[in-house]
């Protein structure tokens, strides 16, 4: 599991398992009305999969990508994360 903490705020993301297989759970804690994105990334920099988030628990479909390490990005205007995931 990896978890991230703002430094100003109560704000904390989790994304999980890691490594993935099928999917990987993104929960936010300190946001009562999430209205962000999910971005995944491949090592080149391209975007491969880009979701809306609209709830503190979502679950991010990696099923249709190959085995490897992508980068997982969430944003919403204020706050931004970045993970590193494997998918496996």
């Amino acid at each position: 599991m990896i978890q991230l903490k703002a430094i100003s705020s109560i704000f904390s993301i989790k994304a999980y398992p890691n490594p993935a297989h099928d999917f990987v759970n993104l929960h936010l804690n300190g946001v009562s009305s999430p209205k962000g994105k999910v971005f995944i990334i491949d090592l080149s920099g391209k975007v491969i999969k880009t979701q809306v988030i609209t709830a503190t628990d979502t679950k991010i479909d990696m099923a249709g990508l190959a085995t490897g390490v992508y980068l997982l990005k969430y944003a919403d205007g204020v706050h931004d994360a970045r993970f590193r995931i494997i998918k496996k």
